[in-house]
């Protein structure tokens, strides 16, 4: 069964939101674009912990029985990476959030279709 880029990463998000809420995350935003001021950018999760607010790009891959592929995060890319800065400031600005503490993370999720089973590997400030 083929799997779209778009259904893979709209399943993958749901992994990954579930996976901060059990660790005591709480969701500020989900696929987050800004209304104006740069043509590119999303932010797939928007989270909080404590006063720290963390941008978290997902990435998530399937792998079938025998399938060598490389992992998840892989595919941030430093183009991805300044993007996601460029559209975690907009976002801090419309939010009035000066002087906040931020950091950008990721969640790499593989999805083991087969096995029913995917693992989650959380990786912390990415960036800077």
């Amino acid at each position: 069964m083929s799997v779209t880029t778009k259904k893979r990463g709209d399943y993958g998000e749901k992994i990954a939101r579930r996976y901060l809420e059990e660790r005591a995350f709480t969701i500020l935003a989900c696929n987050y674009m800004p209304s104006r001021g740069i043509k590119r950018g999303e932010i797939d999760i928007i989270a909080q912990k404590g006063n720290i607010i963390h941008f978290i790009e997902v990435k998530t891959r399937f792998v079938h029985s025998g399938d060598i592929v490389d992992p998840p995060e892989t595919q941030i890319t430093r183009s991805k990476i300044q993007a996601l800065n460029r559209t975690a400031q907009i976002y801090l600005k419309e939010k009035a959030c000066s002087g906040v503490t931020y950091v950008f993370d990721a969640l790499a999720i593989t999805i083991y279709p087969r096995e029913k089973k995917a693992h989650v590997r959380f990786l912390e400030d990415i960036f800077l």
